[in-house]
């Protein structure tokens, strides 16, 4: 709410009013346990009227933070910041400092007078104000005294594209949140790109939209819905959550949305619908078992969020990390954590594999610190071309490392060898115009490029495979990596061929073991722990089973089904 200012995030009126407001109910209810504060639902920055998208509202205090933003960012070594911004923009020396405009948010094949570098700086910016703001709000309600009530923002997946990110914000709260409803073929995606390595993460809207055939019959029976909320509860406690809320309980025929009015267990009439049953088995399993979830161990796997290409009105970096973690979680069956490039510093802790998929522009303080880590022991596996900054201006990166290598437009067809495997990979459409491969001298067919540094090693394919057609060469090239950095994952899960996702979650004394079929048909699973024996089920097709092992033994010790 603006509560009568400008802009909510901004105008100092607006926030002021926010607070009081904030601070009236917090005070209130000082004292009480059990309290947690959202301070806002699945937010966007910065104008009210392009929801869920990050654009200007074009008001004077957004304009005055704009200017105290680019000067604080360009103008550190003393530079004129005005003529830093401008280069780093494209821009001629004749342009202004202002918000940017609609256009420059849009991809383009000619780019004109646009300005997409501007668009990309902006959204930076978003990031840094909304944080502000969080971090302004959870004073307010601090104020009360009461500092084991807990605060958080519920984002939804627009969170892991534009905007606001909980691995950006996620450190001014208390633990992170998912409303993952619309990527029900990404749900390990929306998880993983939301939890920071220190504090918890809920999925604290779960569920689904109902679908309709062209007829305006259902597009799944309640059986299948059933299903599905099955496999989004398993993958959400599979892959880190510390747990997950069903968004609803009751349907509310009355809400004027028919999306909104046909979601929830029990009926208008009182009845239950299916999707009731698994929820109740999975969280008495999980209550059952409440106390040997402890002493969570951090993954040896982190994947690199590229930002800078997200950012980009040009970005494939979201269809790269979906990738990724497809493959990490399908073909590997690895536990893997994120890690922004913007928070790098904070986050990365001391993996042994760092996975950067195909990230094209990259941050030079982000760079420096992936030398860094790899410096420390780290293997670190990055993909495609990586000679330029986060505004697409040329650095030499591949220079230092002993490679001579410059960038082209992909062709349909681009052959790789993963050590003495060849794969040819596909690229289609847009893709022929929008994305680069880079070429080494003298390399007719691209490989991967080994360079040792410090204790570890830098591992380069300069062919982006997470963005190609190619599954197969991603799921080659990543567990070579594997092979190389020492990593295993917690379990052997049969079978390897991408239709089963696998989150495991190490703890002190157990090992927490999510099954979700992506197939469409049944499949016999077989599951071992690297001390134990074989545990045998059958998975039916779409459904899920969490299985609970113990660490030392390797024995199972139960599963949500008791078996």
């Amino acid at each position: 709410e603006a509560w009568g200012g400008q802009n909510p995030y901004l105008d100092p009126r607006s926030v002021e009013a926010q607070q009081i407001f904030a601070g009236t109910l917090t005070r209130r209810y000082a004292g009480v346990g059990d309290l947690a504060w959202d301070l806002i639902n699945e937010p966007s920055f910065s104008s009210a009227g392009h929801l869920w998208k990050t654009r200007p509202n074009g008001d004077r205090f957004e304009a005055a933070a704009w200017e105290q933003w680019l000067r604080s960012r360009y103008g550190t070594r003393g530079d004129d910041y005005r003529a830093a911004a401008l280069r780093a923009w494209g821009a001629t020396p004749d342009d202004d400092l202002s918000l940017p405009a609609a256009d420059d948010f849009a991809d383009r094949n000619l780019f004109g007078t646009a300005l997409p570098r501007k668009s990309a700086d902006y959204k930076r910016f978003a990031q840094d104000m909304f944080r502000a703001w969080v971090v302004r709000m959870t004073e307010a309600i601090r104020g009360n005294g009461d500092t084991a009530q807990l605060i958080t923002v519920g984002q939804d997946e627009g969170g892991l594209g534009e905007s606001p990110s909980p691995l950006l914000f996620g450190r001014s709260i208390d633990f992170t949140c998912i409303h993952n409803w619309w990527n029900n073929d990404a749900l390990a995606w929306d998880g993983i790109l939301s939890r920071l390595p220190d504090r918890p993460l809920l999925t604290e809207e779960t569920g689904l939209m109902r679908y309709e055939r062209i007829d305006g019959t259902p597009w799944r029976t309640e059986r299948e819905a059933a299903d599905l909320l099955e496999r989004k509860m398993a993958v959400a406690v599979g892959t880190g959550s510390a747990g997950f809320v069903q968004w609803i309980w009751n349907t509310n025929p009355y809400m004027a949305s028919d999306n909104e009015a046909g979601i929830g267990f029990l009926r208008a009439d009182g009845t239950a619908r299916p999707e009731l049953e698994p929820f109740i088995r999975v969280s008495r399993f999980l209550r059952a078992n409440a106390e040997r979830f402890r002493g969570r161990e951090a993954a040896d796997v982190v994947l690199l969020v590229p930002q800078s290409q997200m950012f980009s009105p040009r970005g494939y970096g979201v269809d790269a990390t979906k990738r990724a973690v497809r493959v990490l979680t399908n073909n590997l069956h690895a536990s893997v954590r994120a890690v922004s490039e913007l928070d790098l510093q904070a986050s990365l802790g001391s993996p042994r594999l760092i996975v950067a998929p195909s990230p094209r522009v990259l941050t030079d303080q982000a760079w420096q610190q992936l030398l860094s880590a790899v410096e420390d022991g780290a293997t670190l596996l990055v993909t495609g071309p990586i000679d330029a900054d986060e505004h697409w201006r040329q650095v030499e990166r591949t220079k230092p490392l002993g490679l001579a290598a410059a960038s082209r437009p992909v062709a349909s067809h681009e052959r790789i060898l993963i050590g003495s495997m060849p794969f040819d990979l596909g690229f289609h459409g847009d893709q022929l115009v929008r994305v680069e491969t880079a070429l080494v001298a003298g390399e007719s067919e691209a490989a991967v490029h080994r360079v040792a540094r410090g204790k570890g090693a830098i591992l380069w394919m300069p062919v982006p495979v997470e963005i190609s057609d190619s599954v197969e060469a991603t799921s080659a090239l990543y567990r070579s990596a594997f092979e190389q950095a020492g990593v295993e994952p917690a379990v052997s899960v049969e079978p390897t061929d991408g239709s089963v996702l696998v989150g495991a979650e190490r703890f002190a004394d157990v090992v927490l073991v999510a099954l979700v079929s992506d197939s469409g048909a049944d499949r016999d699973i077989v599951v071992t722990l690297r001390n134990g024996l074989p545990a045998r089920l059958h998975l039916p097709a779409g459904r899920a089973t969490l299985l609970l092992f113990d660490r030392r033994t390797g024995k199972l010790l139960a599963t949500d089904r008791g078996q």
